[in-house]
């Protein structure tokens, strides 16, 4: 038996910007040769479409949309590339949306079989230690969550950060990888970039 099984899985492409969510409803993206007529028939799964929030699922990909926002996701790492396809398909259609930052997210979540082997990846983290010196009296320390930035090498735009933290079960981790671009380095032609 593993001691380790990776059990959920996700990645998204979040762009923050000016969007239009009532405009950008599931019609719009069919208008567009965005996505075909057929798997609007066959899958779509509409949660809403109002003048703050577009939020629809199609063939296991979310699309959610506010005035600022725009998130597509997907389970599937079989999709990683239609939700990257998309997002650049949209950004040249949307050349107003003032893309400010943009983020390549995924995670996964492990379930560990043995909870001192949970434990472990805890303790190598973010050692007790030191906690326990600051707050001797605690009957217990431990990590919940924690995030790194780390600076990508010379020449690359943008920052990584790389999160772990504890799910609200025991035995359970998430981590979480965000490759992080924000204005800076998208300049005039977001699309470019993605």
């Amino acid at each position: 038996m593993d001691r380790v099984e990776v059990k959920n899985r996700e990645s998204s492409i979040v762009l923050v910007g000016s969007f239009k969510p009532l405009v950008m409803a599931p019609h719009w993206f069919v208008k567009n040769g965005l996505i075909p007529q057929e798997d609007v028939t066959d899958s779509l799964e509409i949660d809403v479409v109002y003048s703050e929030l577009t939020k629809f699922t199609l063939g296991n990909i979310g699309v959610e949309i506010t005035q600022n926002k725009m998130v597509l996701r997907s389970s599937l790492e079989s999709h990683d590339v239609r939700i990257h396809d998309l997002a650049l398909s949209v950004l040249a259609l949307v050349r107003d949306a003032e893309v400010s930052a943009l983020g390549l997210n995924v995670y996964n979540d492990w379930y560990f079989h043995d909870v001192d082997d949970w434990h472990r990846v805890g303790d190598m983290l973010a050692p007790k230690q030191p906690w326990l010196n600051v707050y001797p009296a605690s009957p217990r320390v431990g990590l919940a969550k924690m995030q790194m930035q780390v600076k990508k090498p010379e020449g690359m735009p943008g920052v990584f950060n790389l999160g772990v933290s504890w799910l609200d079960e025991k035995k359970w981790i998430r981590f979480s990888v965000n490759d992080h671009y924000d204005g800076n380095y998208l300049g005039s032609s977001s699309a470019h970039h993605v």
